[in-house]
């Protein structure tokens, strides 16, 4: 931090502790978001231009909040607690399917494409072409598009050939003590910054980015709740010099210690918080990594580890973890040897590796070593060193027993999946590496870690994506993570928006190509109480809206071209179920009829399974043999009356 200007220097996501739970959905976002969120300027009329016209552009200086904004505005837009879709151009990992196709616009969408990260393939003309029809397509469908836009937008061709006139405001930044307060008050729960006075805040984040007041004042929380005692102006002070991020003093003590002294900073760094047991397993084990060899000393002629991290000016506690003195010590540490020594990157990794592996780390110790190596790796360009170590401990082993390891696997995963630190460049080659190993057969092990994070994370924002990979994981050598993954595809089609989107993407190309995993994939996930059965008192059955209905009647057409009674037939019978119980029922058999014509044999087939469904209860079902016998007579033209 500079006095001259108060520029707050702070890190990217590593630098601070998870403060959301591990794999934690859009709602659980939204609620962290909602009590953290100051309204900018132009955030009312950004919100009355989207109710309007379905489509808001937004403008702003980069670090005034503008994603924030955008998040907040989808979700104000329906009362649902749906999740929000993120847009996305890296179409060689979206099998194909144009980012901006307005028919994967579907009703109650909340859509987002974020420029300033992601600004879209060349070709300006084709750009504002496809900008115009799916802004079209999202007000005819009742959805909601913002699109944040880069700066110096105006000299982009695309986005300035665009009416936008009406459409773009333009955000303010939210009053940077307001943000302070509130993400004190989020963390600490108490109104502490509103009750004493913080004389140099106000200039302190002035003109701070506001992920910068936000690392502010979850430092301010942590020296609180390390000191309960402190004053507030001390806590504040403290708070503010670990943003300094002590890089300089850290170079300084490094070059005075000897090779084992380092291994031993940085394995307390990295495991900050755990036993002093496991930062020496972690220092042994780093030694070994990087083949450091030592004249032997007897163990009784060694110091002890107490006094070993002494020497590094690293305390233990009461509870024998270590700690350092200052707070976010240890993420200076962390970013010295990983900025300062390439060399070591590599080996580093597989020291992470081997701690996550060893039986002496507890669960929170791996926890900290995963969380904090992810960070140094998405920071300094190494995020493909999440990869290996997923593949790594995500393997099968040979016993057939469970394998503790894949959780870390799937941690690592998330981790580079959810980074926010950049452009959005280390999440989109961590979906393009899950869409690598789904297309080329990964290792079930492996597989079944991608099921998770697919459904799991990627679908959180990503539906698109996560559906292709899981159709992918679907047709796996594996019968088991067939299985898996056609169980995760069911569990997300069982929201409309999702199913309506995997139902595009069969209906336009998938069920098609004639793979049997394919077919499978549609009849597990339609089920028909999720298709016929009314939302609620004001929302209509999926299979009532023409759209839905027409794609139904290509896939079943598909099904039924198969010729193999013995695969559709129980899922016929379960479509003939829940039409004989809901006022849609009709639709569905109607469906059915469409989808068997005019092919005779397979109306025939078709007649011959539900006649034998309804023998079973003629009373109840009888009226719905009827309505499918009348319709196969009328599609062979015969006359019913």
């Amino acid at each position: 931090m500079t006095g001259q200007n108060n520029t707050i220097f702070l890190g990217r996501r590593e630098e601070r502790e998870e403060r959301i739970n591990w794999l934690a959905d859009s709602r659980m976002h939204r609620e962290s978001l909602k009590r953290r969120f100051v309204e900018p300027e132009g955030f009312r009329a950004a919100d009355s231009v989207l109710r309007m016209h379905g489509t808001v552009f937004l403008d702003g200086n980069p670090g005034s909040g503008r994603k924030s904004a955008a998040l907040m505005l989808l979700w104000s837009r329906f009362d649902d607690d749906g999740s929000c879709r993120r847009v996305a151009f890296d179409d060689d990992s979206n099998d194909g399917a144009e980012a901006l196709d307005p028919n994967t616009v579907a009703e109650g969408d909340r859509l987002l494409l974020d420029l300033s990260e992601d600004h879209g393939p060349g070709g300006g003309t084709n750009l504002s072409s496809r900008l115009a029809t799916f802004c079209q397509s999202v007000q005819e469908k009742g959805a909601a598009f913002v699109v944040v836009l880069p700066p110096g937008w105006q000299q982009t061709t695309a986005l300035h050939e665009q009416r936008l006139a009406g459409v773009v405001k333009r955000l303010g930044r939210p009053s940077g003590e307001a943000v302070f307060r509130s993400h004190v008050q989020a963390e600490h729960s108490l109104d502490v910054v509103d009750r004493h006075t913080l004389p140099h805040l106000a200039a302190c984040v002035a003109d701070a980015p506001m992920r910068d007041i936000a690392e502010l004042a979850l430092r301010f929380v942590e020296v609180r709740r390390r000191d309960p005692h402190a004053s507030v102006t001390d806590a504040f002070a403290e708070a503010r010099k670990s943003a300094e991020d002590y890089v300089a003093d850290v170079a300084a003590s490094v070059g005075r210690y000897a090779p084992q002294q380092r291994a031993l900073l940085l394995a307390a760094a990295l495991f900050e918080g755990s036993h002093t047991d496991a930062v020496h397993e972690a220092t042994r084990l780093m030694l070994e990594a990087l083949s450091f060899s030592s004249e032997e000393i007897h163990l009784l002629e060694q110091d002890g580890i107490d006094t070993r991290l002494a020497a590094v000016d690293v305390a233990v506690d009461s509870h024998r973890c270590v700690r350092f003195g200052n707070v976010g010590y240890h993420y200076a540490v962390a970013r010295y040897f990983w900025a300062n020594h390439p060399d070591l990157r590599g080996p580093l990794r597989d020291w992470i590796g081997c701690c996550v592996e060893s039986s002496m780390m507890a669960t929170s110790d791996r926890e900290r070593a995963v969380e904090r190596f992810a960070g140094q790796a998405c920071r300094h360009g190494r995020s493909e060193d999440l990869h290996i170590l997923a593949a790594r401990w995500a393997k099968s082993g040979d016993s057939g027993r469970a394998n503790l390891r894949a959780a870390w696997a799937a941690r690592a995963l998330d981790h580079a999946l959810r980074w926010d630190g950049d452009d959005g460049h280390v999440a989109q080659l961590a979906r393009k590496q899950l869409y690598d190993w789904a297309t080329k057969g990964a290792d079930p092990g492996l597989a079944r870690v991608m099921i998770e994070v697919s459904a799991k994370v990627v679908a959180d924002q990503y539906p698109d994506q996560a559906l292709v990979r899981l159709r992918w994981l679907a047709c796996h050598e594996d019968r088991r993570v067939q299985i898996d993954a056609v169980e995760a595809t069911r569990v997300l089609a069982r929201d409309r928006r999702v199913y309506r989107r995997l139902l595009w993407r069969m209906s336009d190309r998938w069920i098609h190509q004639r793979r049997p995993s394919d077919v499978r994939l549609f009849l597990e996930t339609s089920a028909a109480d999720v298709i016929m059965r009314v939302a609620g008192s004001d929302i209509r059955a999926l299979i009532q809206e023409r759209g839905v209905r027409q794609q139904l009647v290509q896939c079943w057409s598909a099904v039924f071209a198969l010729d193999d009674v013995s695969r559709w037939g129980e899922h016929v019978r379960g479509w003939l179920d829940t039409a004989a119980d809901t006022t849609a029922g009709g639709v569905g058999v109607d469906v059915l009829v469409d989808a068997a014509g005019p092919e005779v044999r397979t109306m025939a087939r078709l007649y011959v399974v539900a006649r034998n469904w309804a023998d079973a209860a003629p009373g109840v079902r009888g009226p719905v043999l009827e309505r499918l016998y009348r319709g196969i007579a009328q599609a062979q033209g015969l006359d019913v009356a």
